[in-house]
């Protein structure tokens, strides 16, 4: 008896997910979590205002857009915002050692003037005592409330389990962190994601401030003592915004449902505003990448899928794979 060959559409899938494992690396990542649309910025008078930049362009993207002079797409140019990172008074008076005492006191615009950067230390730096003071202060002069604390890493209140809670609830943060591993702080990053390793490895995503382009750099989730590992971790906690949108959600119904997979497909390839519709990762275009995070979040938002839905999802997925 002649045994039925399965539908072409099937045998692709089955072809593609076979050598996706078969590319697999020793030490593959098992576990990836990155909050989308959290923008880089090039160290600008500062890796403490470049850093905390990068956390305020992602909530003047999601309930606090007046923090920066600017939105869209244009608010991932650092020319574009560099005014509020550190303001041209600041620059002038601070920049110089010793500080130009001839110089009224800048008013307080940038982030740079909150933080105290280049005050009386060295260009560029910032204390860390101040931060969270900064941040509520910042935030405050632009209209809007938020809260922040400093937590050193490895203590109950900031440890692997903390980190992935604030990642999974929509909240970047700052870290400061000993760059070159030699016991002490001397850098701020943005953190934004985490990972888990087949080798029990934990790793927290950031930009390292060094770059403009949305590429994110990877560290070990360690203590200082290694390159990049953590001495504290800022949590900041924006007061009476609502819930953060749900990453998948399409169509803005609060879930994740094969109606946000016919929005995605309906405008796949098409160039939209940054983080309209299915353009979950922000980059304004309609993609693959957007595809992943819908299929990943499938089921959310209280939404139990049939395994019938998956299998069309994973089929929709393939032919999107094609098409592009």
């Amino acid at each position: 008896m002649r045994q039925e060959e399965p539908p072409v559409m099937v045998k692709r899938a089955i072809i593609i997910f076979v050598l996706m494992g078969a590319m697999l690396p020793a030490g593959a990542v098992i576990v990836e979590k990155v909050i989308a649309g959290v923008p880089a910025y090039n160290w600008y008078h500062g890796c403490g205002p470049t850093a905390l930049a990068s956390v305020f362009g992602y909530w003047d993207q999601h309930g606090m857009p007046n923090l920066f002079n600017t939105s869209g797409s244009a608010l991932f140019l650092t020319a574009n915002v560099q005014d509020q990172i550190s303001s041209p008074a600041h620059n002038a008076k601070y920049d110089p050692s010793p500080d130009v005492a001839s110089l009224p006191t800048p008013p307080m615009t940038s982030v740079a003037d909150f933080l105290g950067t280049s005050v009386n230390q060295d260009y560029g730096s910032s204390a860390l005592g101040t931060v969270p003071s900064a941040i509520i202060g910042y935030a405050a002069s632009r209209g809007y409330q938020v809260n922040a604390s400093n937590m050193r890493y490895n203590q109950a209140a900031f440890n692997w389990e903390a980190f992935t809670g604030e990642i999974d609830a929509g909240r970047p943060m700052l870290l400061g962190v000993d760059s070159d591993g030699n016991r002490s702080l001397d850098h701020f990053v943005a953190a934004f994601g985490y990972s888990v390793h087949d080798d029990g490895s934990a790793w927290y995503a950031c930009y390292n401030t060094w770059h403009e382009d949305e590429t994110v750099d990877w560290y070990r989730f360690q203590d200082v003592g290694q390159p990049f590992g953590i001495w504290t971790g800022t949590y900041i906690l924006p007061v009476g915004l609502p819930p953060a949108p749900v990453p998948g959600d399409a169509n803005g119904d609060g879930k994740v449902n094969f109606a946000d997979y016919l929005v995605l497909e309906s405008t796949f390839g098409s160039k939209v505003t940054p983080g309209s519709g299915a353009d979950f990762d922000m980059n304004g275009i309609i993609d693959f990448a957007d595809y992943l995070t819908l299929e990943s979040a499938f089921g959310t938002g209280n939404i139990v899928p049939e395994p019938a839905t998956l299998f069309l999802l994973t089929l929709g997925g393939i032919a999107l794979f094609r098409r592009r």
